[in-house]
């Protein structure tokens, strides 16, 4: 916090800045006001009755931050799995599986879904996909199997139409693997199938 005071020193009223920092809570720093802070004492210190005409009160949460002059700290580049994969019953008929570094500000997605796909000259059998990929954090948590399925089964050939679906985003590098993205896949699936549209931030929680 920054504030600007005046008080009175040798009977003459000058101005004077405080620069005051300390570590609080993260829940209780963004609704702290300057009148709760001058109320608490941080002014009491000072001679000559001081007066507070303006104060300016921000919160950051890296180490040492809260200095005049500390720079914010470089976004850390996110590493994802991008994977597609579709088998249909127990066949793999697509298996695209490939590491990409994402851009500052992106969250990884992961997507296991069931579905019912038809190829050519088949009948109609089920199946399930594994879909994942980098997507913007502020976009990734409002995504549901809704919005992203007519893209998803658009990658896969023949027909597919969704049965269930469950949608993770996560901030770790390689985070968006519930252990199978790069495992033998030569068999059926083995994932396991979330309530359709449940959002999990820690895709831990899958095994």
């Amino acid at each position: 916090m920054n504030a600007t005071v005046d008080m009175t020193v040798a009977g003459n009223t000058v101005s004077g800045t405080i620069i005051y920092g300390a570590c609080i809570s993260s829940m209780a720093c963004p609704t702290l006001t300057c009148e709760q802070l001058t109320g608490s004492g941080m002014l009491a210190a000072l001679p000559g009755n001081p007066q507070l005409t303006e104060c300016n009160l921000n919160c950051c949460q890296w180490d040492l931050c809260n200095g005049p002059d500390t720079p914010p700290p470089t976004p850390e580049i996110l590493t994802c799995n991008t994977v597609i994969r579709v088998r249909a019953d127990a066949d793999v008929i697509m298996n695209q599986v490939s590491e990409q570094v994402c851009s500052p500000g992106s969250s990884c997605l992961f997507v296991t879904a069931a579905i019912s796909i038809s190829l050519q000259g088949r009948p109609v059998t089920p199946g399930d996909v594994t879909y994942g990929t980098c997507v913007p954090t502020s976009a990734c948590y409002a995504l549901t199997c809704d919005l992203i399925s007519a893209g998803m089964l658009s990658s896969i050939p023949g027909s597919a139409e969704l049965a269930s679906c469950n949608v993770g985003c996560c901030e770790e590098n390689l985070c968006n693997d519930d252990g199978s993205v790069h495992a033998n896949v030569t068999g059926k699936s083995n994932l396991l199938l979330l309530p359709p549209q449940q959002k999990v931030r820690n895709l831990h929680t899958f095994l």
